[in-house]
Protein backbone atom coordinates (compact mmCIF):
# COMPACT_ATOMS: atom_id res chain seq x y z
CA UNK A 1 0.00 0.00 0.00
CA UNK A 2 1.39 3.25 -0.64
CA UNK A 3 2.22 6.13 1.61
CA UNK A 4 0.16 9.37 1.27
CA UNK A 5 2.05 13.11 1.61
CA UNK A 6 0.13 14.88 2.64
CA UNK A 7 -0.12 18.43 2.54
CA UNK A 8 -0.88 21.73 4.63
CA UNK A 9 -3.96 22.85 2.46
CA UNK A 10 -5.06 19.11 1.60
CA UNK A 11 -8.39 17.97 1.88
CA UNK A 12 -8.92 15.31 4.68
CA UNK A 13 -11.24 13.05 6.28
CA UNK A 14 -11.18 10.78 9.12
CA UNK A 15 -12.67 7.11 8.66
CA UNK A 16 -14.11 4.22 11.64
CA UNK A 17 -14.94 1.16 10.23
CA UNK A 18 -16.73 1.71 6.82
CA UNK A 19 -17.79 5.38 7.47
CA UNK A 20 -15.92 8.42 6.21
CA UNK A 21 -16.28 11.87 7.48
CA UNK A 22 -14.88 15.14 6.34
CA UNK A 23 -12.22 16.30 8.64
CA UNK A 24 -11.22 19.68 6.75
CA UNK A 25 -8.46 21.29 5.43
CA UNK A 26 -5.03 20.13 6.97
CA UNK A 27 -3.78 23.52 9.06
CA UNK A 28 -0.07 22.72 10.52
CA UNK A 29 1.83 19.01 10.03
CA UNK A 30 4.50 18.34 12.85
CA UNK A 31 7.03 15.28 12.66
CA UNK A 32 4.29 13.19 14.89
CA UNK A 33 0.62 15.18 14.17
CA UNK A 34 -1.10 16.30 11.57
CA UNK A 35 -3.76 19.27 12.29
CA UNK A 36 -6.90 19.75 10.42
CA UNK A 37 -8.82 23.73 10.82
CA UNK A 38 -11.69 22.04 12.17
CA UNK A 39 -9.57 21.27 15.63
CA UNK A 40 -9.25 17.64 15.05
CA UNK A 41 -5.40 16.44 15.58
CA UNK A 42 -4.41 12.48 13.91
CA UNK A 43 -1.12 10.74 14.91
CA UNK A 44 1.61 9.14 12.94
CA UNK A 45 2.04 5.90 13.11
CA UNK A 46 3.86 3.66 11.20
CA UNK A 47 3.41 -0.18 10.55
CA UNK A 48 6.56 -3.30 10.81
CA UNK A 49 6.25 -2.96 7.11
CA UNK A 50 7.43 0.98 6.92
CA UNK A 51 3.91 2.02 5.97
CA UNK A 52 3.06 5.32 7.40
CA UNK A 53 -0.65 6.46 8.77
CA UNK A 54 -2.21 8.65 10.75
CA UNK A 55 -5.30 7.63 13.64
CA UNK A 56 -7.33 10.14 15.35
CA UNK A 57 -5.33 11.21 18.71
CA UNK A 58 -7.33 9.00 21.47
CA UNK A 59 -8.96 6.54 19.04
CA UNK A 60 -6.68 3.97 17.41
CA UNK A 61 -9.56 3.25 14.82
CA UNK A 62 -10.26 6.45 13.30
CA UNK A 63 -7.42 6.73 10.42
CA UNK A 64 -6.84 9.80 8.26
CA UNK A 65 -8.07 9.65 4.39
CA UNK A 66 -6.42 11.77 1.61
CA UNK A 67 -9.70 13.70 0.02
CA UNK A 68 -13.38 15.12 0.95
CA UNK A 69 -15.34 11.96 1.41
CA UNK A 70 -18.92 11.88 3.08
CA UNK A 71 -19.76 8.05 4.01
CA UNK A 72 -22.57 5.60 5.65
CA UNK A 73 -22.23 2.79 5.28
CA UNK A 74 -25.07 1.18 4.64
CA UNK A 75 -25.13 -2.00 6.34
CA UNK A 76 -25.44 -0.64 10.03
Amino acid sequence: MNTVNYQVGDDVSSGINGDRYYAGKIARITKKFIFTDRGEKFTRKEDSNGRVYYTMTGCRYCYLVPGVVEYLDPHF
